[in-house]
């Protein structure tokens, strides 16, 4: 507080000197003036390090000064002490450069670890307790690291070295910190640092192939980088962000998602997930969040799902805005850690699509939090009266603040209702509604067994299991559908039909049980059938069947079975015939040829036996789904972007030959 207190009035000191108003500095500073008034008084902490660098510029103030106010550590200090060499000379009392510069991001020291303990991301995000995507987001570099609090957990639940995570996310320890607030300090390690910046080159000796040239050597330099970086940086960190806006995926902090099955029947239950995701840099003032469920060629059938619960909730009736005539609904709702605690006062604010909104100052959700979302799962029964075609949801959140009042609203995709025909009534074929089956932590209080419509494909699903979709909800429906082979997919080794298995995405544990039906006389004799499902990735992106280990097969009744944890395109392959198939048939394979010759065709069978190295394999199936979060991106190849890469790079290695040039003259 004393901390805040002196930074506020230093500020305030400045400003004044300078003959600024709030509102001008604010402006100057692309900030909101209240947010300022209130860092002044001290009733707010500091700025972050990039604001505090504006507010300096803007007061011709000694940037320094206000960072060790702030209890800040200037960027290039911290990044000279992510090694823990030097943090120990540091502490030692002597000022030496280390040689071992770090040379992995914190993102992918992330993954190695994950990896090396053969963790998803979605077991690390159940474990921590945060979202996969942040994490996904994290180990690819589009998000900085998290906050300590996650950051500790981090390194827990992965067995890592807590202080070299820390180092890795720009994090330093106390100790190191008090000491660098000192502004003596601080000029000390900064001299020091700029004078290990200096360097000498050796003198090697060119030469070229066949030609020796003993006398030309390169002139010893000692040159300070700082010139250098000046130019160099800037362009560097243009071309950076200028590739990674390309390739990366578009994001936004406020976002929207729906899991909604394809179709459904009129009059009966239509189960659906809503999850509402606040990015951790966002304050939003949310009033309410309303569902409207609707015919898109007849709008007037409209079932409004008004004031959704803002906090956990369990399944229970839900009122309808327009009232029995628009069906019934139950409604459940499931908030990740961070929504209720993140509830707290500050300056509003969103991002969504592309503009970002600000409230002003008041009480919302999100900020301090962490990326935090709210989940609702609704199971709403249509009037069997209302026409069949197409329908809708849109999803309306309205936030309000001081400064303004925003709805921000986005639809689902269309599926189909239709009225149900023959008596019995009827739910889409192929698709099987588990709601009911279902606890919302997503816990099956019951057996589950769905089927296709061919009854050639069940999935079975044991009670206790923990079955969710890809917004983390509880699993409502299992879509089991024939499906074309996908594009550079072999058929030639199919045993009857390709699967798909919805929704993508949804995850168990512990795995589940999926069973195939196939006619025995369709395998060649010799030959095994098994599953395989496809992997979009395998195959530098190319694709490709990958086979799912441990696979129970009963050829007399024409069935096989595995454990999969995740859903996909699905279908039974049998075995390749062996590449010298003409040594098999002989009895003299078993005298002398068998050690040496036909070892090859010998092991092909066994290879599907060994159902030992089923539980550390099915592991890995899981992982699939997990790896295609990042490679979303594809596409052509964007050679005007290449060009203006390459033509960067040459510009800026004359720019450094210049400056090179011109400090050997002088």
């Amino acid at each position: 507080m004393e901390d805040r207190k002196k930074f506020g009035a230093r500020l305030r000191e400045l400003r004044t000197e300078a003959g600024l108003t709030l509102s001008k500095l604010a402006d100057r500073c692309n900030i909101d003036f209240t947010y300022l008034s209130k860092i002044e008084i001290g009733v707010l902490p500091p700025p972050s390090e990039k604001v505090i660098l504006q507010l300096a510029e803007a007061l011709n103030a000694n940037k320094e000064e206000l960072l060790v106010l702030a209890g800040k550590i200037p960027t290039d200090i911290t990044e000279m002490l992510k090694s823990r060499e030097a943090l120990q000379l540091l502490r030692s009392g002597h000022f030496k450069k280390t040689g071992g510069q770090r040379t992995q991001s914190f993102g992918q020291r992330l993954r190695e670890l994950r990896q090396q303990l053969g963790m998803t991301l979605k077991e690390l995000d159940a474990r921590v307790d945060v979202n996969y995507t942040y994490l996904s987001k994290i180990e690819t570099g589009i998000l900085p690291p998290p906050s300590e609090k996650v950051v500790i957990r981090l390194a827990e639940v992965l067995n890592a070295d807590r202080e070299e995570l820390l180092l890795l996310a720009g994090i330093l320890p106390p100790d190191i910190i008090e000491k660098l607030k000192d502004p003596k300090f601080l000029k000390r390690l900064r001299s020091r640092i700029n004078k290990n910046s200096t360097w000498k080159a050796e003198k090697p000796r060119f030469s070229l192939p066949g030609i020796a040239l003993p006398n030309i050597r390169v002139p010893v330099m000692a040159l300070s980088f700082k010139p250098l970086y000046r130019v160099v940086l800037p362009a560097l960190l243009v071309i950076a962000i200028a590739a990674s806006l390309w390739y990366a995926s578009p994001t936004q902090a406020l976002e929207i998602d729906f899991n909604t099955p394809a179709s459904g029947t009129l009059g009966s239950t239509y189960t659906f997930t809503t999850t509402v995701t606040i990015n951790q840099y966002d304050l939003v003032p949310i009033q309410s969040i309303n569902l409207e469920i609707y015919n898109v060629s007849d709008p007037t059938k409209k079932a409004t799902l008004a004031n959704l619960p803002l906090a956990n909730s369990t399944l229970q009736s839900h009122a309808i805005t327009e009232g029995a005539s628009s069906g019934s609904a139950m409604v459940s709702a499931i908030v990740t850690s961070g929504w209720t605690s993140g509830y707290s006062y500050g300056s509003g604010y969103a991002y969504w699509i592309n503009q970002g909104y600000s409230f002003g100052t008041g009480y919302g959700y999100g900020y301090g939090g962490g990326l935090t979302s709210i989940t609702y799962n609704v199971q709403w029964t249509s009037p069997a009266s209302w026409p069949d075609g197409n329908y809708q949801i849109d999803a309306k959140i309205t936030a309000s603040g001081p400064l303004l009042t925003k709805t921000f609203t986005k639809s689902s995709n269309t599926f189909t209702l239709y009225t149900g025909g023959g008596g019995g009534g009827g739910l889409p074929t192929g698709v099987t509604y588990i709601s009911d089956s279902i606890s919302p932590s997503g816990e099956l209080v019951k057996d589950v067994v769905a089927q296709s419509t061919d009854k050639q494909v069940t999935v079975t699903i044991s009670k206790g299991t923990i079955a969710k979709n890809s917004q983390g909800a509880p699993l409502s429906w299992i879509s089991i559908q024939p499906a074309s082979a996908p594009t550079g997919a072999s058929t030639i080794n199919v045993l009857g039909q390709i699967y798909r298995i919805d929704p993508d995405g949804a995850t168990f544990e512990p795995p589940i049980t999926l069973t195939f039906h196939f006619n025995p006389d369709d395998v060649p004799e010799g030959e095994v059938p098994s599953i395989h499902y496809w992997d979009r990735n395998a195959n530098d992106g190319q694709g490709a069947w990958v086979e799912i280990p441990g696979a129970v097969v009963d050829m007399e009744n024409g069935t096989i079975t595995v454990e999969i944890g995740h859903f996909t395109l699905f279908t039974v392959l049998h075995a390749a015939v062996p590449t010298p198939p003409t040594t098999t048939p002989p009895t003299t394979t078993p005298p002398t040829t068998t050690p040496p010759t036909t070892t090859p065709p010998t092991t092909t069978p066994p290879t599907t036996t060994p159902p030992t190295t089923t539980p550390p394999t099915t592991t890995p199936t899981t992982t699939t789904p997990t790896t295609t979060t990042p490679t979303t991106t594809g596409g052509a190849v964007n050679w005007w972007l290449i060009g203006g890469i390459i033509a960067a790079v040459i510009i800026i290695g004359a720019i450094t030959a210049i400056m090179i040039i011109r400090y050997r003259r002088k």
